[in-house]
C-alpha cells in the first residue's frame, strides 16, 4: 500500500516514509528527515532547517550564499538554516543524500549548533570526524527507516546526536555572516506567501511593485524584509527561479535559446546569456552540449527522484558507511 505523503515543516518535499527516514519527538514534531535522491537540473531550495549533504555518486554543483562549489563522490557540505541554495548535476546519474535537522531542535541543544560551517573535500586526507559522521548517518538512516519501537527511536536520536556533536566539535563557530534568523510561525507563513507569489508569476512580468501589492506590503519594506530573511535580493532570487525553468527546457526540449529565455521570464536571450555566464560560467548552448538532452517526466515539476530504502544502491552505500570507523 502506498504511504501517505504529508506537509513537511523542515524540508521542501512531502514527507513519505516510503523514501524517507523520519524522526519525531513525543509531540509528533519533526526532528529530522533523511533521504537519497537523484540530483537533477538546477533547483533552488530554501528551508528553515540545517542541511547536511553527502555526495554518494557522481558530481554536482551547489550554489550557496558563501559561493559556488563543485562536489564529487565522497564530499560533504553543511548548509545553515534559512540559507538559500541550489544544486545541479554535473554528471548523469548523480546521487546525493541529505539530512534536514529542525532548527528548533538545534536551538534546544546549543546556540552553536546553528552555526556549523563544513565542506569536506574527499580528495584530501580524511580524519576520524569524517568517518564518524558517515557511520552515524548510516546508523540513523537504517534505524529511522525500518524500526518503530520506542527503543529504536532513542537509538536513532543518539546517532543523530553523534552527527551533530561531531560537527559541533570540529566545525561549530560564531556566525561570521549574517545568516537569516529563525522565523516565527507567523513570519514563516508570511514569507512562504511571498515565495508562492513569485512561484506563480516568475515566468511573466514580475516586479517588486506587483509582488508588494499582492502581499500587502510596501515595495521598500518588502525589499528589506526579503533580503533579511532570504539573504539575497528579490531580483537575484527571481533570476534563479527563471534559470531553473530555463535549465529544465534546455535539457528537455529542442526550443531555441530565445524561445526558452522568453518562456522562463527573461526579457530576451541576452538576459538568459548574462545569467548563465554569471552563475555557470558558460553559455546556454555550451551547457546544452555538455549535458545533452535528458528527457525526464519527473523533472517537469522539478521534483527530485528519491530512492526507496530497499533500493540496492541505498543498501550498498549504507553498508559501506556502516563499516567505517
Amino acid at each position: 500500500m502506498k504511504k501517505a505523503s504529508r506537509h513537511n515543516p523542515i524540508g521542501t518535499l512531502p514527507m513519505d516514509k516510503g523514501v524517507c527516514a523520519l524522526l519525531q519527538d513525543k509531540q509528533g514534531n519533526m526532528i529530522c528527515e533523511a533521504y537519497m535522491y537523484r540530483v537533477g537540473f538546477f533547483r533552488f531550495n530554501w528551508h528553515p532547517s540545517l542541511e547536511i549533504m553527502f555526495v554518494m555518486q557522481g558530481n554536482l554543483r551547489i550554489f550557496t550564499q558563501r559561493g559556488t562549489y563543485l562536489l564529487k563522490e565522497g564530499d560533504i557540505i553543511v548548509l545553515q538554516p534559512n540559507e538559500g541554495h541550489a544544486t545541479m548535476m554535473e554528471t548523469v546519474d548523480t546521487i546525493a543524500a541529505v539530512m534536514h535537522i529542525s532548527q528548533k531542535y538545534l536551538e534546544g541543544i546549543s546556540s552553536s549548533a546553528q552555526h556549523i560551517r563544513c565542506l569536506y573535500d574527499s580528495s584530501k586526507e580524511r580524519d576520524i570526524s569524517y568517518f564518524r559522521i558517515r557511520n552515524a548517518f548510516a546508523s540513523f538512516y537504517r534505524t529511522a527507516s525500518s524500526e518503530t519501537s520506542h527503543g529504536s527511536q532513542i537509538y536513532a536520536e543518539s546517532q543523530l546526536m553523534m552527527v551533530i556533536g561531531t560537527l559541533m566539535m570540529y566545525f561549530a563557530s560564531e556566525p561570521t555572516a549574517r545568516i537569516a534568523s529563525g522565523l516565527t510561525p507567523q513570519q514563516s507563513r508570511k514569507f512562504n506567501k511571498i515565495l508562492m507569489q513569485i512561484d506563480k508569476n516568475y515566468r511573466q512580468e514580475c516586479t517588486l511593485k506587483t509582488l508588494a501589492e499582492a502581499v500587502d506590503m510596501s515595495p521598500c519594506y518588502l525589499s528589506f524584509y526579503f533580503k533579511k530573511h532570504m539573504m539575497m535580493g528579490f531580483h537575484e532570487y527571481l533570476t534563479r527561479k527563471r534559470l531553473a525553468q530555463a535549465v529544465y527546457e534546455l535539457n528537455n526540449s529542442d526550443k531555441t535559446v530565445l524561445e526558452i529565455a522568453v518562456n522562463a521570464g527573461f526579457p530576451d536571450a541576452k538576459g538568459l546569456y548574462a545569467a548563465f555566464q554569471q552563475y555557470f560560467g558558460m553559455t546556454p548552448n555550451d551547457y546544452r552540449r555538455k549535458i545533452g538532452i535528458h528527457m525526464d517526466a519527473n523533472a517537469k515539476n522539478y521534483v527530485p527522484i528519491r530512492l526507496p530504502f530497499q533500493d540496492p544502491f541505498v543498501q550498498r552505500k549504507l553498508e559501506e558507511y556502516s563499516k567505517e570507523r
